[in-house]
């Protein structure tokens, strides 16, 4: 498994991440599918965000996306198995994508807010991306 996992703010909007994946998998001839918690209810609680970004083509590979909006975090990962000749280099892109947004807004000073576009901005506390 390959993963990256990045800081961005706390509590940022589902609408927001969700559509700045949409964008990003268009570019990159795929689609984005909810998974988890997006599409049916659990008995237990969570937080979770969980997302699957498939190749429109086959053999293309899948990567997925977690969001922990309490933590901040979002984990973007590849399986072994699921790396096709996309997902394996494609992970590692969204991940930049996501790093210049968050970067752009902070300087920008947008706060968080369901109302903006989401090619224009997101607030951070601090980015950070580190191999695991």
């Amino acid at each position: 498994m390959r993963k990256r996992e990045i800081v961005i703010p706390r509590r940022t909007r589902q609408v927001w991440l969700e559509a700045m994946l949409k964008i990003w998998a268009q570019q990159e001839d795929a689609q984005v599918r909810r998974m988890g918690r997006l599409v049916r209810g659990y008995k237990t609680e969570g937080e979770n965000m969980h997302w699957h970004l498939t190749g429109l083509k086959k053999g293309m590979g899948t990567v997925e996306v977690t969001y922990a909006p309490s933590l901040g975090t979002l984990a973007i990962l590849v399986h072994d198995n699921r790396r096709g000749f996309w997902a394996g280099q494609a992970y590692q892109r969204l991940a930049r994508e996501i790093m210049k947004r968050t970067r752009e807004s902070r300087r920008l000073g947008f706060l968080r807010s369901e109302s903006r576009d989401p090619e224009q901005h997101v607030s951070t506390r601090r980015s950070a991306i580190e191999e695991v």
